[in-house]
């Protein structure tokens, strides 16, 4: 039964989306939080989950890469940087 309440789970973003700037904004928006500074491991691991939800979307996979400036993992690091900043009081 869980598997088809999944299936009327409302997405965070809009899953006819297709801009990849905002799909890729909003999917980082939604799921990082703060974690320890530089954390190469969470940054992977958030990578391939948008990776998943960008198919799941209906996203372009490599215009999303082009929306995070050719790097996704490196789009979303920073972003845990600055969360991590943020929590520290250094944003």
């Amino acid at each position: 039964m869980a598997g088809v309440l999944l299936l009327y789970r409302r997405l965070p973003w809009d899953a006819s989306m297709t801009d990849p700037h905002e799909f890729l904004k909003s999917w980082v928006r939604d799921r990082v939080q703060e974690t320890p500074y530089r954390n190469k491991a969470e940054a992977r691991r958030l990578t391939y989950e948008c990776r998943k939800a960008a198919d799941r979307a209906g996203a372009n996979w490599f215009a999303v890469i082009k929306a995070a400036g050719g790097d996704v993992e490196g789009y979303v690091m920073t972003r845990l940087n600055r969360a991590a900043d943020h929590e520290a009081g250094r944003g």
